[in-house]
């Protein structure tokens, strides 16, 4: 009776082997599968952002090159320097010395980057995120507000067309509250 139940046994042994390695095999099919969907939704994901990139930064490069070539106030020489770039250069400079001051001046900015990168740091490790986050507000408002009216005066003398005050003033108003209050939205939704 022993030897009768052996190849029983065996039998229920192999079928439970080939059902076992059906499992395995269909297991293996459904992991490369679900791996091949999230490699092709990786792809996909990752492309459609790259293409949403795409067209903001066109646009601002588009901006910023049209801007280069018809305000002649980011292309003219007439002495007046920024305050953290003191070397510059000179008529009776030679080519090494150019090199040298505009090494110089990549140092200085280099080391203001540096330098507020720090205190940023410094400022998240020590928790300070009110300050934080009014050093972003104070920036996005002098870029919204100063530089945008910069920017808006020097575009208007570019192609001499008028505006007054009261209109320059509600333009440059619109345009800073409304970045400003987005910028201020993120920053709630981010601290709660």
């Amino acid at each position: 009776m022993a030897e009768a139940d052996k190849p029983e046994e065996n039998i229920e042994i192999e079928e439970r082997a080939v059902v076992a390695g059906r499992d395995i095999a269909s297991l293996e099919a459904l992991t490369s599968a679900a791996a091949s969907e999230e490699q092709h939704l990786e792809l996909v994901y990752g492309a459609k952002h790259v293409i949403m990139l795409f067209v903001p930064v066109s646009l601002c490069m588009l901006v910023v090159i049209t801007t280069i070539h018809s305000v002649s106030f980011f292309s003219l020489d007439d002495g007046n320097y920024l305050v953290y770039t003191p070397f510059h250069p000179e008529e009776d400079d030679t080519g090494g010395r150019t090199l040298v001051k505009s090494v110089l001046n990549s140092l200085i900015i280099l080391g203001v980057v540096i330098f507020m990168t720090f205190g940023l740091i410094l400022l998240y490790k020590l928790r300070c995120y009110y300050v934080i986050h009014g050093w972003i507000i104070l920036s996005s408002v002098m870029l919204l507000f100063m530089f945008g009216f910069v920017y808006l005066q020097e575009l208007l003398k570019a192609y001499n067309i008028p505006m007054d005050i009261f209109s320059t003033v509600f333009c440059l108003f619109n345009f800073g509250i409304t970045g400003k209050t987005k910028h201020v939205a993120t920053l709630a939704v981010a601290v709660e």
